[in-house]
């Protein structure tokens, strides 16, 4: 079967997102710490990136409609507020993970962390779309693309196709993550456990830092 100019644009973008892993990349650590704390069993830790990464597919995929419609100079323009944007709200989720845990829950100094839970599924739904805003080179690469080909809608469907393929890849990272912490919290004392938020929180938030300085 030989593959049109379209239909092959269309595989290398998803094996692109496929290998947007291969990036040093903030969202693939986050993710990871996210579902590891958060997942309950194999089942449930698979929905939650599924999850994370649909909100992230859908912030892209209207990212690269712009781009497409209106070109990648005006989504340029705009990154630096998007970037600093989502590095503070990082860093905010991170709190909440921190101050959800048991032992400080009770103890919270700021009451909007003990009404905000930070695993459900509305909340991993809002992450997925802040974390989805601020652009790494490759998907700054794949919206240029998108601008490029000069059809809003194919240049939206490449975008899509990337960002699925981005999601795939992020699966083995998250389910790899929640493995380490099970053998941890097996391996250790109970007192552990009830660290995980706390370590989580403050990776997360370091995370966040580094994105707002940098």
């Amino acid at each position: 079967m030989i593959l049109n100019l379209e239909q092959y644009s269309l595989v290398s973008a998803f094996i692109i997102g496929l290998l947007h892993v291969l990036e040093p990349c903030e969202d693939k650590a986050i993710a990871s710490l996210y579902v590891a704390w958060a997942g309950k069993t194999l089942k449930h830790c698979l929905f939650l990136v599924l999850l994370y990464g649909l909100a992230m597919i859908l912030v892209n995929t209207f990212l690269g409609f712009l781009s497409a419609l209106i070109g990648v100079y005006f989504l340029e323009q705009f990154q630096p507020i998007l970037m600093i944007s989502a590095a503070l709200l990082t860093i905010i989720f991170g709190f909440l993970i921190m101050f959800h845990s048991h032992s400080f829950e009770a103890h919270c100094p700021i009451k909007l962390f003990k009404k905000v839970n930070p695993a459900s599924l509305k909340s991993i739904i809002a992450f997925g779309l802040i974390r989805g805003l601020p652009l790494c080179p490759i998907e700054i690469a794949i919206m240029i693309w998108a601008a490029s080909v000069g059809q809003i809608l194919y240049g939206t469907l490449l975008v899509f196709v990337f960002s699925v393929g981005t999601v795939i890849s992020l699966i083995p990272f998250a389910l790899g993550a929640k493995g380490i912490l099970f053998i941890l919290e097996k391996k250790t004392s109970p007192r552990i456990k009830n660290l995980t938020p706390i370590f989580v929180g403050l990776i997360i938030i370091l995370i966040g830092l580094i994105l707002l300085i940098y």
